[in-house]
């Protein structure tokens, strides 16, 4: 078995790795042996036989969960043994992230042994893909003096291509933790760490977040949005298990709502739900305020469905906190000195100039004072500040919710809908997910009636699905079974059938 596992046809090796499953399946004898063999095709560079011993893996556990400790520490011997390929600890990272944990025997030892596993994974991925940067950089950089040196030895200058190539990889050098390690890894790392955690048993968990909040912070600023979501998720769940959420926390939130992937990345919704949660469970009206302005900021220009999903975040946000409906029910804050207009005479002289450029350093001093200090000496009066990075200093409290205006008037009817509603001084009534209900290919099989894929007897989900994923209708079933279950024709079933159908057989 292990000779045909390593051959050059690929359904050699897949023969093998299937008869190693059913062997470890059914005879106890050399168990740890076939469970390497299995274990080692998760790197194997046929992208079908990994994906297959991933799957077997999955398999062996559903039949024999008391190998799941067995099975995490031969995975985890794999991924840090000399010469693997970053590739091999990504199927690793995406096979760990979907075991199913419980609190019951062994359980939490397994979420805490995967969580310093994932932890342990990132670091030798940073540690690989800077020190890589680093020799492609000396390299380029000693090429560069080489062709410099020829050039100066026949009296020419040093051609530019070489240098401009030296300093591009030593900016690529010097790039940030986050930006140095794959993106689809850092997913898979950082949704095995949110699944893993709760498991972890409570007088452990302290250390853990003391240990690893500072990279998450850190990656909570990463260019990735699925990254910068995953941290922001997980680090909300060790502060909420505290009891305390902290400032830093929210203002890397707060940035992360301006992010232009965030309406196209499919962790929108996880997102949201994220948003939800973290304002829900603020105490501070002003910074709550600026957090529902700046996502109606974020509405401007996006898709329907996704502007759709924040008015019914925003809906839900001003039911939980009645004081933020100010912003549509109230006019704007600000005295009638603000409405004034003054007008005054320009001297054109220098020193008038110098005293506006010496009034605006004092300004931002001011400004930066008040961020600093944690108190606003400007009021609410002079105004909301949309570029401000501490959401606590954009005095947001006292200005309206304006966006709601051009949404109101948008061409997506459910968009337009949900605006006018808000505006009204009423919550939206919705009670489906819109980001997925509202998007453009649900809208389409409206029309098209498309037949739902078949399932075979005895299979409870689609090939190829995740345990971990959510599935999609009532009561457990698929979209496709669920639509089987309610009987009647469509206009799937052919245009003669239809045809010959009473009215009170054509499902609706």
């Amino acid at each position: 078995l292990d000779e045909l596992s390593t051959a050059q046809l690929p359904f050699l090796k897949e023969r093998a790795v299937k008869a190693a499953y059913t062997l470890l399946l059914r005879k106890p004898e050399q168990e740890r042996a076939l469970l390497r063999l299995l274990v080692n095709k998760l790197g194997d560079p046929e992208r079908k036989v990994a994906s297959k011993a991933g799957y077997l893996l999955h398999s062996l556990l559903t039949e024999h969960p008391a190998m799941q400790q067995s099975v995490v520490m031969e995975v985890e011997n794999f991924c840090f043994r000399p010469g693997i390929s970053s590739r091999a600890q990504y199927y690793a990272a995406v096979f760990l992230n979907q075991l199913v944990l419980s609190h019951r025997d062994d359980g939490p030892a397994v979420a805490k042994r995967l969580v310093t596993l994932y932890f342990a994974l990132f670091k030798a991925q940073l540690e690989r893909a800077t020190s890589g940067a680093e020799e492609r950089a000396e390299a380029s950089k000693a090429k560069a003096k080489e062709k410099a040196r020829k050039a100066k030895a026949k009296g020419k200058r040093a051609p530019k291509r070489a240098l401009e190539a030296a300093r591009d990889a030593a900016k690529k050098a010097s790039a940030p933790l986050e930006a140095a390690v794959d993106a689809r890894v850092l997913t898979a790392l950082l949704s095995g760490v949110n699944r893993a955690f709760p498991y972890v048993a409570e007088a452990e968990a302290e250390t853990l977040v003391d240990e690893h909040s500072p990279t998450l912070y850190k990656l909570s600023h990463s260019a990735s949005f699925g990254a910068v979501t995953q941290s922001l998720a997980l680090l909300f769940k060790l502060m909420e298990s505290r009891g305390a959420v902290s400032d830093r926390f929210y203002r890397a939130l707060y940035a992360a709502v301006s992010m232009p992937a965030m309406s196209t990345s499919v962790k929108a919704p996880l997102f949201l739900a994220l948003f939800l949660r973290a304002a829900s469970a603020d105490a501070s009206h002003a910074r709550m305020a600026a957090f529902a302005k700046r996502l109606l900021q974020a509405c401007a220009g996006q898709r329907p469905e996704f502007v759709c999903g924040c008015l019914l975040v925003l809906s839900t946000l001003f039911q939980r906190k009645p004081a933020l409906w100010t912003a549509i029910l109230q006019p704007e804050a600000g005295g009638e000195e603000d409405e004034l207009e003054r007008f005054g005479d320009d001297d054109g002289d220098e020193g008038a100039d110098a005293g506006v450029h010496k009034n605006g350093d004092a300004d931002g001093e001011a400004d930066l004072a008040e961020g600093a200090n944690g108190s606003s000496s400007r009021g609410v009066g002079s105004g909301y500040d949309p570029v401000k990075r501490e959401p606590l200093y954009a005095r947001a409290e006292g200005a309206c919710a304006w966006e709601l205006s051009a949404l109101a008037q948008h061409v997506h009817p459910s968009v337009a809908a949900m605006a006018r509603t808000l505006l009204a001084g009423a919550p939206v009534q919705y009670a489906g997910d819109p980001t997925t209900d509202l998007a453009l290919a649900p809208f389409l099989d409206k029309f098209l009636h498309k037949a739902p894929r078949a399932l075979r007897e005895g299979r409870k989900r689609f090939r190829g699905a995740s345990v971990m994923q959510r599935v999609s209708g009532v009561g457990g079933l698929p979209r496709g079974e669920l639509e089987r279950s309610a009987g009647g024709v469509t206009a799937a079933s052919g245009a003669a059938a239809l045809a010959a159908a009473r009215e009170e057989d054509v499902a609706p």
